[in-house]
C-alpha cells in the first residue's frame, strides 16, 4: 500500500504515556494533528487503529473513546477487529474511521486533530498506532495509503502539573482574576496520592486528602497565594517516622487576584444611616437611606430601606424596600411588607405583608435559585388560572417578548406541567439548531393523534431481519389484543428486491425481502405508534376534542 500523502504529528497527555499501576484507572490521551503539506492533495477518510489488551504491546485495557476537534469531520464507524485484518500482529485492535462530511473540505486547509482517550494498561512497552488515509489529487480517485507510528509507555512517574483556578460554575475556563466572593475551584493533575493546599501565611492546610480539586464556595475577598504540596503517601499527619525518614514532595504555587477587593469597613451598625452612598461588609440599622448606592455582603434593616442601586452579596432583611434603580441580592431577600425596585436579581424573595407583594417597575424580575426550586404559584380555585404574564412590548430582533426559561444543563426541564400545554396561535413547538451559516428555525409536526416515533437502521440476513425495540421504549408503544396498530416505514439503503413487514408484536417487528430475495441489504426504518395512555396496553392516549380558551384577567 502507498505511503501517506498527509503529515501527522502526535502529542500525548501525559508526556510520555505512562503505564498504570495495577488496579489504577487513570486515562491517557493521544492527539493526532493532520496537516496537508502539498496543495492539491485531497482526503475524505482517515482510519486509525490501536491495540487493545493487557500486553506490553497494547495501548489500553478497553477500546478508547474517540473525538475530533472540528464539525467538518465525524466518526463514521468504531469496531474491534483482529490484527491480521489490518496486517498487524495481535488479537484485538480498536479501529476508528473518521470521515469528512463535505467534499469541499477534502483539501484540509484548516486544523484537524483526531483524539483517542483510554485507560492505559500496566505493562511498560511500545505499541503501534496505525494510520490509513483515503487520499489523492482528485475527488474521484482517492485511494488507501498507510502509515504507522510506534509510541512508548514508561513506568509511572511522580508528577504534578496544571495547578489552576476556575469559577465554580465554569470549570473549563481557568483564570487568575475573579470577582469578590465569586465561588472558586482549585484543581490539579498528578500521579500522587495525597495533597495539601496552603494559603500564604497559614501553617494549617485548607485542604488535605487524595482528591485533586478543592472548592472555595465563598471565594476570595482580597488577592491570595496558594501553595500545593503533593506526595505519594497516605495522610502524613498519622506518620510516626523513624530516624532518617524523609518524605518526597512536589510543589506548585498559584497567585489569584480579586478585581474588587475589600477596601471598606467590615461592618456598619447604627440607629439610622443616611448618606449619598453606603458600602460595608455587614450593615445593621434601624433604617437606611442611600441616595446613590448601597453595597454590602449582608444587610439587616429593622425599618424601611430606601436606596438607588443596591447590591447585597449575602442576604437582605428589611421591613420594606424601595429601590429606585436595581436590587441584586445573591442569597435571599426578606421583606415584611412591600418590595419595589427597577430590576431585581436574587435567589429567593419572601414578602410577608398583604396587598402588592413584589412590584417591578419598568425593569425585570430575575430569580437565581441555584439548585433549589424557582417559583411556586399555589391556587385552590378550579376556575381561574394560577399565573399570568401579559406583555404588550413589540419584538426587537430575535428576542422573546413573552415568557422565557433558560437552563444551564440541557437535561434540566425548562417548562414542566403534568397537564396539557395549550397554544391559541395554532402553532407547533419551534426550536433552532446551529449550522455553518447561522441558526435555522425548525418546527415539530402537527398530528391528529398522540404519536410516538421510533427510528433506526438494520440489515437483512439471508433476506430476513428481526428489529427489536429498546425495552423501555417498547413499554410506551400501544399494543393490545395481540395486534400492533403501528406503522412501519422501510427505506432500503442497499440493493434488494424490495421489503415487506411480515410480523408485528409489542416488542419487535420482522422484515422479509420480496421475491424470495436472500440478500444482506441494509435498510432504515421508522415506526409511528400510538402512545399508551398509561403503563397498560389496553388503551391508547387520546387528544381532547376541545381545549379551554384563555381569557385575560381584564376581561373576567
Amino acid at each position: 500500500m502507498a505511503t501517506c500523502l498527509l503529515d501527522y504529528a502526535f502529542s500525548t497527555a501525559p508526556i510520555p504515556l505512562q503505564a498504570n499501576a495495577p488496579g489504577a484507572t487513570a486515562t491517557s490521551r493521544i492527539n493526532l494533528f493532520v496537516a496537508n503539506p502539498t496543495p492539491g492533495v485531497l482526503c475524505s477518510q482517515i482510519m486509525v487503529a490501536v491495540p487493545v489488551g493487557t500486553a506490553a504491546t497494547d495501548f489500553c485495557l478497553e477500546p478508547p473513546a474517540a473525538s475530533v476537534n472540528t464539525g467538518k469531520w465525524t466518526i463514521a464507524s468504531f469496531d474491534l477487529v483482529k490484527g491480521d485484518e489490518l496486517g498487524l500482529p495481535g488479537d484485538g485492535y480498536a479501529k476508528i474511521i473518521f470521515e469528512c462530511r463535505d467534499q469541499t473540505d477534502y483539501g484540509l486547509d484548516y486544523s484537524l486533530v483526531l483524539s483517542l482517550v483510554g485507560v492505559v494498561n500496566s505493562e511498560v512497552g511500545e505499541f503501534s498506532y496505525l494510520i490509513q488515509e483515503l487520499s489523492g489529487t482528485s475527488p474521484d480517485d482517492l485511494t488507501p495509503k498507510a502509515g504507522q507510528k510506534t509510541i512508548a509507555k514508561q513506568d509511572t512517574v511522580f508528577t504534578l502539573s496544571n495547578f489552576i483556578a476556575t469559577a465554580a460554575d465554569r470549570p473549563g475556563a481557568p483564570g487568575t482574576a475573579f470577582a469578590n466572593g465569586q465561588p472558586l475551584r482549585l484543581s490539579w493533575e498528578s500521579t500522587g496520592t495525597w495533597f495539601e493546599v496552603y494559603a500564604k501565611g497559614s501553617p494549617t492546610p485548607l485542604h488535605s486528602g487524595p482528591a485533586t480539586s478543592f472548592d472555595l464556595p465563598g471565594g476570595l475577598t482580597a488577592d491570595a497565594q496558594f501553595v500545593l504540596a503533593a506526595s505519594v503517601s497516605g495522610d502524613p499527619a498519622a506518620d510516626s517516622p523513624s530516624p532518617g525518614y524523609q518524605p518526597i514532595y512536589l510543589y506548585d504555587a498559584l497567585t489569584l487576584v480579586v478585581t474588587d477587593p475589600d477596601l471598606t469597613p467590615r461592618s456598619v451598625t447604627a440607629q439610622n444611616v443616611t448618606a449619598q452612598g453606603v458600602t460595608a461588609q455587614t450593615l445593621t440599622a434601624q433604617s437606611v437611606t442611600a441616595q446613590q448606592s448601597l453595597t454590602a455582603a449582608s444587610a439587616a434593616v429593622n425599618g424601611p430601606l430606601t436606596a438607588g442601586r443596591t447590591t447585597v452579596t449575602g442576604g437582605l432583611n428589611a421591613d420594606s424596600a424601595v429601590i429606585s434603580n436595581s436590587l441584586t441580592v445573591v442569597s435571599s431577600m426578606n421583606a415584611a411588607n412591600a418590595l419595589t425596585a427597577g430590576a431585581i436579581s436574587t435567589r429567593m424573595i419572601n414578602v410577608l405583608g398583604p396587598g402588592e407583594s413584589v412590584s417591578v417597575r419598568g425593569g425585570q424580575l430575575s430569580i437565581d435559585t441555584g439548585d433549589r426550586s424557582g417559583s411556586s404559584v399555589v391556587n385552590t380555585s378550579p376556575a381561574n388560572a394560577s399565573a399570568w404574564f401579559l406583555n404588550r412590548a413589540r419584538a426587537v430582533g430575535p428576542r422573546p417578548t413573552g415568557v422565557a426559561s433558560y437552563v444551564s444543563v440541557e437535561t434540566d426541564c425548562g417548562f414542566y406541567t403534568n397537564g396539557t400545554v395549550v397554544s391559541g396561535a395554532g402553532s407547533a413547538a419551534l426550536t433552532h439548531l446551529p449550522t455553518r451559516d447561522g441558526h435555522r428555525v425548525l418546527t415539530s409536526p402537527l398530528t391528529a393523534e398522540a404519536e410516538l416515533h421510533l427510528s433506526g437502521s438494520a440489515r437483512l440476513s439471508d433476506g430476513r431481519a428481526r428489529v427489536e425495540f429498546d425495552e423501555e421504549l417498547a413499554q410506551l408503544v400501544f399494543f393490545a389484543e395481540h395486534a400492533a396498530p403501528y406503522r412501519v416505514l422501510l427505506t432500503p439503503t442497499g440493493r434488494c428486491a424490495g421489503l415487506a413487514v411480515v410480523t408485528k408484536s409489542a416488542g419487535h417487528f420482522e422484515v422479509e425481502e420480496l421475491a424470495h430475495g436472500r440478500s444482506g441489504a441494509s435498510f432504515d426504518w421508522l415506526v409511528i405508534a400510538a402512545v399508551r395512555a398509561d403503563g397498560e396496553a389496553r388503551a391508547a392516549r387520546r387528544l381532547p376534542e376541545r381545549l379551554p380558551e384563555a381569557v385575560p384577567p381584564s376581561e373576567r
